[in-house]
């Protein structure tokens, strides 16, 4: 059912995937979670983001983390792919200081197990440094981001660096119209 509604949604019938999302959730519901159910709550809440529903795409990214930090510990690869999710959601809505609470911890362990080049890595350093930047703290943000691209810049993941150099443009844009406003 899970991989019927990606293939739902990748094809734009966001109707139809969010339904069968929803029953594979509800088919399970009270049962432990297995790592397909968690898929497919996961899968959900990322689909509900895109369809403005924030605050339930909330719940079920947290729920989703807190669930597979209680299975499979906090160094698992999906313990920390939910982090990030349910970080990224936490940015959404705003709540920075609770997105970085979560995000921290998993970005270091993104470092220590894949590197700073790593696209896992990369994408938690790009949602710090938007949320940084959200906080007004553009240096931060700022030194974050050219980290990432000299560690990038010796690779060959074009794609990433490309990203990162336009956030390092975005940022600095933000920051110096937020400095002409300042007295």
């Amino acid at each position: 059912m899970n991989n019927l509604a990606s293939r739902l949604r990748a094809i734009g019938k966001l109707d139809e995937a969010e339904q069968l999302f929803r029953r594979a959730v509800h088919a399970r519901q009270g049962q432990t979670k297995d790592k397909n159910t968690l898929t497919a709550m996961a899968n959900l809440g990322s689909l509900l983001i895109h369809r403005d529903k924030t605050e339930e795409a909330l719940q079920l990214h947290l729920e989703v983390f807190t669930t597979c930090r209680q299975q499979f510990g906090e160094d698992h690869t999906t313990t920390l792919t939910a982090g990030s999710r349910a970080a990224q959601t936490l940015y959404r809505v705003k709540q920075y200081e609770e997105a970085l609470e979560i995000l921290l911890p998993v970005s270091s362990k993104f470092l220590e197990r894949h590197g700073l080049a790593h696209h896992n890595t990369i994408i938690a350093i790009r949602l710090m440094a938007r949320i940084y930047s959200a906080q007004g703290d553009f240096e931060t943000a700022l030194e974050h981001l050219r980290e990432a691209e000299k560690a990038l810049a010796v690779g060959d993941n074009d794609h990433l660096l490309q990203r990162v150099r336009r956030d390092l443009k975005k940022i600095e844009r933000k920051r110096d119209r937020a400095s002409a406003k300042s007295p």
